[in-house]
């Protein structure tokens, strides 16, 4: 009884997730159904924008904590709906609450699991790690190598404070973040535009900016193994 109290959190979370692939709810931030409902969506944005922003937030919120897989569509979605400043920031709280969120819920639950089983061989890790373990995290975070659901899922399994871990994922975050979200703000000009469709539109400033961002993130695994080597 007592380890089914403890695996709870983290068993609500997984059923979240399987929930969620269940009713294919990845459709309702699929660009298509955006830009069929565009109007709808932003017209409730512009009538109750606090609770469109709220709701936004719990959102992404509850999208990260279950570990869904559209992560960085809703991203974009956020830019295109809101704008780069605001949907990038509702983006980095929305995220840092639901990480945080699976981190308490994997540390409760299997925390004592991996202590009881690895030792003293995990003291020595943890002991390395935590030694340097802001800067560790903010790389993780920062460098997109990385799954976001192991950096999500790992560092609670290995002693590292709540504490470093929200901060990290907080900065860490946020200039991917506003990459994409940028993105999304740039889709939503060119949408919005009267003008035909057609290449020009890629060097617009709105468009061009992420886009060079995009693929500033795309060189930092290349930049990351330069200097391990």
């Amino acid at each position: 009884m007592e380890k089914i109290k403890k695996l709870s959190p983290l068993l609500l979370l997984l059923f979240g997730l399987i929930a969620a692939i269940y009713f294919d709810l990845g459709r309702y931030v699929d660009y298509r159904f955006l830009q069929t409902h565009q109007d709808i969506v932003k017209g409730f944005i512009a009538d109750m924008p606090v609770r469109a922003a709220l709701v936004f937030l719990a959102l992404y919120a509850l999208s990260t904590a279950f570990s869904l897989p559209f992560g960085a569509i809703m991203t974009i979605s956020g830019g295109w709906l809101f704008g780069i400043w605001i949907g990038g920031s509702l983006t980095i709280i929305g995220a840092t609450i639901g990480a945080s969120t699976l981190f308490l819920a994997t540390r409760y639950a299997l925390r004592e699991v991996m202590v009881a089983r690895a030792g003293a061989r995990l003291q020595q890790f943890e002991a390395g790690f935590n030694r340097h373990s802001t800067s560790y995290l903010l790389a993780m975070r920062l460098i997109p190598i990385f799954p976001f659901f192991l950096v999500n899922f790992l560092p609670a399994l290995i002693g590292v404070k709540f504490r470093t871990y929200a901060l990290t994922t907080l900065i860490g975050i946020a200039p991917g973040t506003f990459v994409y979200a940028g993105l999304g703000n740039g889709i939503s000009y060119v949408l919005s535009a009267d003008e035909p469709l057609n290449t020009s539109v890629i060097f617009s400033p709105l468009v061009f900016l992420p886009l060079c961002g995009l693929g500033f993130l795309s060189l930092l695994p290349v930049m990351w193994n330069k200097v391990k080597g």
